[in-house]
Order: structure tokens, then sequence, then C-alpha cells
């Protein structure tokens, strides 16, 4: 044991550390996450180690004698009660991350990462009010997440950290912003910045105007009452993540074609009525939300997106759905709480590759007999429309898991469905089924019946056995 370098002992039930854990001279990294522990006292005589995880425990303070662990160059002591950083911790000249995210930390010592070559700082959701002053001696910092404090003024400093990339300001209350020149992943969602100001422009409208944010690969401006993009964000050309969730934005510009190399954008809870043509030259988009808007058109140009995976246009005014012959990506697919009236069957079986359909709480009235041959399909949710029978070719949907069709107008259940042997959970509830037919009932405890809200059910023809499915 004595040669041991990596000893892993998370999630377990561990109050006390042995006191001859010591004599494991040769440790490089230890795993003590997710257990019972109130101190790290004895672990300071383990000079060996290279990597702490001791996350997720009940640590309130550390010691100053932290400094003896001089090889340190991983720390992370995320989710335990630390109130504050021992100066000591700045004297470990060989530490690089510092990950203690989710404690009690009001501040940050002036000594830290003076005698340091930091990467990586994470104090996410912990109680700071404030950030040192003087950022330069963080020159090495390449991720610094100070995301859920408490904040209020970043100093301008942090213009000349020349290594940070990545950066987590997110639920603060700054009302201003700098940024380093190198800065590529940055979110800023949830802070008190103003869209605009009558002295100068504001720091969130005029982002892309600053050659620091022309690097941009992923940007997070969520909860800010944006009600619009800012123009000058078209000129960051690098952004793969987009994220303008819950702002009050109508109008997307026909400049979003520009972001050639979006991946994934997320629009979801704003005002937008429309969609732009342009969006057909987002070849590369693979995830858009735009649900909780007030679009009133599904344009055939978002049917182009052929790379498009997961499509989220729930909580609109859609009344009609084009053509969706380009969509043979998709995998799941949401149009609950629109106004569609039908679906078209028209290369429906282009969407070979769903495993989620949601079409909830639409104007239905007819389910189309060719969604039952998308057989990859796992969790079809047709609730709340008004389907008065289901095809007897729904047994087709082979890989089907969860079905939910209550709140229609059904009158009866096609015996079909029994022969669904992936079928775990079936709703039908508030229908008018007077009787259900005995191959659903042979289903037995392999999948959950959902019958509530319903009159007089009851097993139709229940002295018969149920057909024979070999």
């Amino acid at each position: 044991m004595k040669v041991l370098e990596e000893l892993y002992v998370d999630n377990n039930e561990i109050i006390e550390l042995p006191k001859e854990i010591p004599k494991l001279q040769c440790l490089k990294k230890l795993d003590l996450s997710g257990n019972k522990l109130t101190s790290i006292d004895v672990l300071v005589s383990v000079t060996s180690l290279e990597e702490l995880i001791f996350a997720q425990n009940q640590v309130e303070e550390l010691p100053e004698s932290i400094q003896a662990m001089k090889n340190l160059v991983r720390i992370d002591f995320s989710g335990n009660q630390i109130v504050s950083l021992p100066k000591s911790l700045g004297r470990i000249s060989s530490l690089k991350d510092i990950l203690c995210a989710n404690n009690r930390i009001t501040e940050v010592d002036e000594t830290l990462g003076q005698h340091q070559l930091l990467r990586t700082l994470d104090l996410g959701y912990n109680r700071l009010t404030e950030l040192p002053e003087d950022l330069v001696r963080w020159r090495t910092l390449e991720i610094l997440r100070v995301n859920n404090n408490r904040i209020t003024v970043l100093p301008p400093a942090i213009e000349m950290m020349e290594s940070l990339y990545e950066m987590d300001l997110s639920e603060n209350s700054f009302t201003e912003f700098y940024f380093p020149k190198p800065i590529e992943i940055l979110n800023l969602s949830n802070n008190p910045v103003p869209v605009q100001t009558s002295e100068q422009t504001s720091p969130i409208m005029s982002i892309g105007e600053s050659d620091s944010c022309r690097r941009l690969t992923a940007l997070d401006l969520s909860s800010l009452k944006l009600d619009s993009i800012p123009p000058s964000l078209f000129n960051c050309r690098l952004l793969v993540t987009l994220k303008l969730v819950n702002n009050k934005i109508k109008v997307l510009s026909e400049q979003l074609g520009k972001l050639r190399n979006l991946e994934y954008f997320d629009a979801h809870n704003n005002e937008i009525t429309e969609i732009p043509i342009q969006i057909d030259q987002l070849h590369q988009l693979y995830y858009l939300d735009l649900s909780h808007n007030s679009i009133g058109e599904f344009p055939m140009n978002l049917a182009k997106l052929h790379r498009i995976k997961h499509l989220d246009m729930s909580r609109n005014n859609i009344e009609k759905l084009p053509d969706l012959q380009n969509l043979d990506h998709l995998v799941y697919l949401d149009l609950s709480y629109n106004k569609l009236m039908e679906i078209p069957e028209e290369n429906l079986d282009v969407l070979a590759s769903l495993l989620t359909l949601n079409l909830s709480n639409n104007l239905l009235t007819v389910f189309p007999p060719d969604l039952a041959y998308l057989y990859r399909l796992k969790i079809l949710d047709m609730s709340g429309n008004d389907l008065k029978e289901l095809p007897p070719e729904i047994n087709e949907l082979v890989s089907l898991e969860k079905l939910d069709l209550h709140d229609n107008m059904l009158e009866e259940l096609p015996a079909s469905i029994g022969k669904m042997k992936t079928l775990t959970y079936l709703d039908v509830s508030n229908n008018k089924i007077m009787s259900i037919p005995a191959t659903i009932n042979a289903m037995g405890s392999r999948c959950e019946l959902k019958l509530e809200e319903q009159s007089s059910i009851k097993a139709r023809e229940m002295e018969e056995d149920p057909p024979n499915e070999s």
C-alpha cells in the first residue's frame, strides 16, 4: 500500500480519515468526494499529493497548514461549507486549479495567485461581493467562474488577462463588463446590466464591436431584458453556441444567417413572431429551441436544416407545417401547444430517426397512419387533441415505450396495441372509451396503464383469450 499512487473512495459514508493515511507517501491522487468528512487535517502530511478531490463533504474550514502540501496541482472542495480560503493557499506554488464552488466563501484573499501560475478558479455559487482589483497577478488564468454570487463590480484589469478564454459571470449584480482579448466562452446571463444608456453605448449592445469578442465560440445573454439581438453580435462569426433565453426579443434579425458556424441556438421564452428565411444558412445547426414565443408560421426554410437533431417549437401559434422532407436527422421534435389541425403525411417517413415526438395540445382530429411507421420512435405524446380513433397499424411503432393519449375523443382502442412489446406506459385517461381490448389487459405489469377519469372501463370480451401473437 505504501507505493499506492491513486486512491478512490468517493461516494461512501466515511466520517473520519484513518490516522495511518500519511504513510501513503507515494499517493498522488486522492478522491474522497461524496462522504461525510469535516476535516482534512490528517491529510496535510501527505506531501506527495498532486490532486485532492474533497467535493460534497461537510468541511467548514481549511487549515493554514495546507501549505505543507507543496506538490498540490489541483484541489476540489466544491459543495462544502467553507467560509474563507486560508492565506497559506496562496503559498502553494505548484497549485494551478482551485475548484471551490457551492460553498459560503465571502472574499478572495489578495495573495491568492501571487506566487502561483493559476489555470482554473471556480468560485461559483458562493457569497462573494467583490473581486480583487489587481487581477493582473492572475495573468495565467484560463478559466474564471464566479457565477451565482453577489458581485457588483468587475475590475477593469480583467482586460489585461492574456490567457483567460472562459468566463462565467452569470447570476450576479454587474452593471458593466470588461472583456479579456482571448475570451472564447462567455456567460453574462441574469445580470442587471443596462441594455440602453443615454451617456454611452451599452456593453451588451456593443459586445461584438470589441476585438476581444471576435474569438467567441459560446455566448450566453439570457435574462438580460434584451428587446433585440445586439447588431454587433453578428460580427462574432466563430460562434458555435448562442443562448438568448428569457428576454423580450421580438425580431430575429436577417443577419442571423451570418453566424455560419452556429450549432446550438436557444432563444426560448421571448416574444419572437417570425423566423427569417436566412435561417437556412445555418448549415451546422443541430439544436434549435424557439419555444414559448409568438411564432405563427413554420417556415419552409427551417425544414431545410438537414443537420438538426433537436427542434423545439412548442408554445407558439403555428397552424400549419411545411413538408419536413429534409429533417432526416431529427431525433427530438416538440410542437406541443400550437394550433395544428393536421400533420402533413407527405414524406413523413423521412423522420425515421425520431426518438421523441410531442404533438400534445393542438387541434388534431386524425392520427396520421404513416406516423405508425416511425420505427425508432420511443416517446409519442398526442394528448390534449381531438383524436377520435387510432389506426390499427399503430403496433408498427415497434420501439415505442411511452404513448400518451389522454384528453382526446377516443371511443375505442385497437386490439393491435396489445402487440406492442416495447410499450411500458399507456395513458388514455379522460377519453370516451367504454371498454378496452383483452389484448391490452394481457400486457399485464409490463405496461403501466392509466385509465383514470373514464367511466365504466371494462375489458372487452374478457372471457376470450387474447389473440396468439406468435
